[in-house]
Parts: C-alpha cells; sequence; structure tokens
C-alpha cells in the first residue's frame, strides 16, 4: 500500500480514537430497564363493623388508616356496602370485610378483617362491589360475580347466592362493570350496555320493571355507551359524544331532569356534550365535565350534594368555582372527590367518620382531608372509604450502557488499526542487511 494511503487509514483510526473517548465520557441517552409505577399503598376509614377497612380490627376509624399488610402494589380499589375488593398491580385479586353472602368470593361465609387472596389467576382486570355481592372482569374479557343473588344481580340466570366466582355467560368482550343496589350494568367492547338485576324502577332501562337474571341489552340498542355508574335504584351513563343520560327511580330528582318521575328507558339530562365523568351514591348523582367543574344533585339530607345546603335537588348544580376536579365516587350518604393537585376532599353524612376528616359531625361542603398531595384513586361505599396514596418514590432507573459499549468497541478498533499501521509502516522501513 502507498505511504499516503496508510496515513489517511492512520488519520481515520485517531479519528475514530477521539470519537469513542467521547461515547464513553458522553454516551446517548441512558436507556431504562425494569421501571415500574410509583408505590401504590391503600387507605381506609368510617364504619369498620366487618373488618371492611382491612386494618385488621374492628370499629370505626375517622381519619385514613392503611390496611394491615403494608402492601405497596396496589392498583384498583372497590367498595361495597360492608366490603372491599382491590387489585393488584400483578393482577391478583383481593376481599376483606362482611361475607354474609360470599362477597369475599373465597368459598366462606365468614367475615375477614385483613385483605385475603382470592383464587390464585393474575388476569383480574376490573372490579366493582356492592350489596353483598362482586363483580369482576378478567384480561379474556369475560365477566365473573359472586356473592348475593337474591334478585338476579349476579346475572347467571339464577336467583342462588354464589361464595367463589362465577362466569357469567360466554361473551368476551367485557370491558367495563358497575354494581350498587341490586342491580348491575355492564358495557361490551362495542359500545353496547347490558343490565341485570332488579328493576322495580325501571332502573336496567329495558322498558320495563321486571327482574332480570342475565345481562339484557337497554331498550335503544345505543353503541356509543362509554360509561357508567349506578344507584340504589338509579343508572347514570355518558355516550362517546360527552352527553348524560339517565333512567331509573327519581324520587328524590337523582336522574336531574327537573323531576321526580321514574324514567324505565334512557333519557337525555340536559344538552351539554361536555360531560367525562361520573359517580352515584344512594340516591344522589355527580358528575365533571371537562372544563373540571363539579356538578352534584338528588337527595341532599346529610349534605353530600355539597352546595352548603341539605335540600335535595333535581337539576344538575355546579359545587363551588374550582376547575380542577379530577375524579368522583359516592357511598351511601357522602361523596368524595381527588383534584389535579391530588389533594383529597369528602363531604356529607359523617356519623362513621367515613368523611375522615378526624370528626363524626356532617359536612354539607367539600371539606380537605388532611394535607396529603398523592392521591391518585378512590372508592366509596356504604359508610366507609377507600383510597389509594402514591408515597411519589420513583424506581431508581437501571442504565443500560449500550452507548458506553458501543464506544469502548470502537476505541478497540481504533487502537488494532493504528497498530496495524505502525507495524506495516514500521516493517516497510527496516534497514538493509549486511551481505
Amino acid at each position: 500500500m502507498h505511504r499516503h494511503s496508510w496515513l489517511v487509514l492512520l488519520g481515520v483510526a485517531v479519528l475514530g480514537f477521539f470519537i469513542a473517548v467521547l461515547a464513553i465520557r458522553d454516551p446517548l441517552p441512558t436507556v431504562l430497564a425494569g421501571t415500574t409505577n410509583a408505590t401504590s399503598i391503600l387507605w381506609a376509614w368510617g364504619e369498620n363493623d366487618y373488618g371492611q377497612l382491612g386494618d385488621g380490627t374492628i370499629g370505626q376509624k375517622i381519619v385514613p388508616i392503611k390496611e394491615s399488610t403494608g402492601a405497596t402494589n396496589w392498583s384498583s380499589i372497590a367498595v361495597g356496602q360492608n366490603h372491599s375488593v382491590a387489585l393488584k398491580s400483578d393482577g391478583t385479586l383481593w376481599a376483606w370485610g362482611s361475607n354474609y353472602s360470599g362477597e369475599l368470593g373465597d368459598g366462606t361465609t365468614v367475615d375477614k378483617n385483613i385483605p385475603i387472596q382470592i383464587g390464585l389467576d393474575t388476569n383480574w382486570s376490573a372490579i366493582a362491589a356492592s350489596r353483598g355481592r362482586t363483580i369482576a372482569l378478567k384480561s379474556d374479557g369475560t365477566l365473573w360475580a359472586w356473592g348475593e343473588n337474591s334478585s338476579g344481580q349476579l346475572g347467571d340466570g339464577s336467583t342462588v347466592d354464589k361464595t367463589t366466582p362465577t362466569r357469567i355467560g360466554s361473551a368476551t368482550t367485557w370491558s367495563v362493570i358497575i354494581s350498587s343496589g341490586y342491580h348491575t350494568v355492564a358495557l361490551k367492547s362495542d359500545g353496547t350496555l347490558w343490565a341485570w338485576g332488579n328493576n322495580g324502577s325501571g332502573q336496567l332501562g329495558d322498558g320495563t320493571t321486571a327482574d332480570k337474571t342475565t345481562p339484557t341489552q337497554e331498550l335503544t340498542g345505543t353503541t356509543t355507551w362509554a360509561a357508567v355508574v349506578t344507584g340504589w335504584y338509579h343508572t347514570i351513563s355518558l355516550k362517546s359524544d360527552g352527553t348524560l343520560w339517565a333512567w331509573g327511580s327519581n324520587s328524590f330528582g337523582q336522574l336531574g331532569d327537573g323531576t321526580t318521575a321514574d324514567k324505565v328507558t334512557p333519557i337525555q339530562i340536559g344538552s351539554e356534550t361536555n360531560w367525562s365523568t361520573i359517580g352515584a351514591g344512594d340516591y344522589h348523582t355527580l358528575a365533571l365535565k371537562s372544563d373540571g367543574t363539579l356538578w352534584t344533585w338528588g337527595e341532599n339530607s346529610s349534605g353530600q350534594i355539597g352546595d352548603g345546603t341539605t335540600v335535595d335537588k333535581t337539576t344538575p348544580t355546579r359545587i363551588g368555582s374550582a376547575t380542577t376536579w379530577t375524579a368522583v365516587a359516592a357511598g351511601d350518604y357522602h361523596t368524595v372527590a381527588l383534584k389535579s393537585d391530588g389533594t383529597l376532599w369528602a363531604w356529607g353524612r359523617n356519623d362513621e367518620g367515613q368523611v375522615g376528616d378526624g370528626t363524626t359531625v356532617d359536612k354539607t361542603t367539600p371539606t380537605r382531608i388532611g394535607s396529603a398531595t398523592t392521591w391518585t384513586a378512590i372508592s366509596a361505599g356504604g359508610d366507609h372509604t377507600i383510597a389509594l396514596k402514591s408515597d411519589g418514590t420513583q424506581p431508581t432507573p437501571t442504565p443500560i450502557p449500550a452507548a458506553s459499549s458501543w464506544g469502548m468497541a470502537a476505541l478497540a478498533v481504533a487502537l488494532l488499526v493504528m497498530m496495524t499501521v505502525l507495524l506495516r509502516q514500521t516493517s516497510g522501513h527496516r534497514p538493509a542487511t549486511r551481505p
């Protein structure tokens, strides 16, 4: 090879050497391995006659307390009348509290005051709880139910209680579930709405007042239902266009149409198209709009509406001026909500400490609970409340030194080339041997 060719090759090697050094010193952005969500801890308060707070005791708590196991991977929560259900991030299902009708799902009717795992499955994806029963979905879209079944609210075609999870039908397209009082409602992935159980006030929305023991599609056949919640005898739902619909019992104005007349098919409430989130107590309803405002209506005997009075409301009533509400939930006669800053607020009946402010005095306006700003999820039922809180700890990223490894490899190649060049140059200019 010509001398100038070796010089070019040497120059390239030197340039590669400096690039490699830079790659080692300032590698490309770190790749994260094995990262997980922040720690999620479960807190509970209010009535605890059946161990539904999960702290290993019996007796009300008037401020949030941690459940007894100390788990930090809770992902979803649901509260029934006197029992609690939760999922962990590993897809396992846990339950505790009253088990009178087998609502915990462990095959017994013995109450539990600490969380117990239900079965060994790790593919549970959604849960709902109500008076004496639990409804759940698996990640394969199947629907399961257990507990009280006096009105066919489990949906298995019978009125016999079940003490272990029982698959309902053969469909694999269930996507949303909710249950309260004595009826159950669910959505399928095609946007259709199905309901079953007690129908004395038309809460199933099928145009009748006859109970149903298997899932029955609501009368209109709409395929754009996006969310649904249930009160004791009424149902509230959102469509994908942001409109609000209601049906069933309306004795306290909980449907929000300005009357107290029951409705046996879905009716639209107002004409707004910016409703985003809904919730329901026994006889009152809550909703958020996309602008972050909070609206409530229905029974207000304990101040659960939150407008500073105890007067029932038959149309949606805005609560305060805040525009940062992000989540709502309700028990029998109390209401719980989160703001975007992670703060927790509650109001309404507080005889069991279910508001969580350290008293047993009812509150008629939203009352901040504690000073934490890391609340992430809420659920309420009966006279107790459960919430998830993040401790704010993010896992330490594990760097994969891809860039540095590349830099080392490049350095090695550069050095090898340089050594080869030097050796060839040396061998090509050796002194002449004597004859």
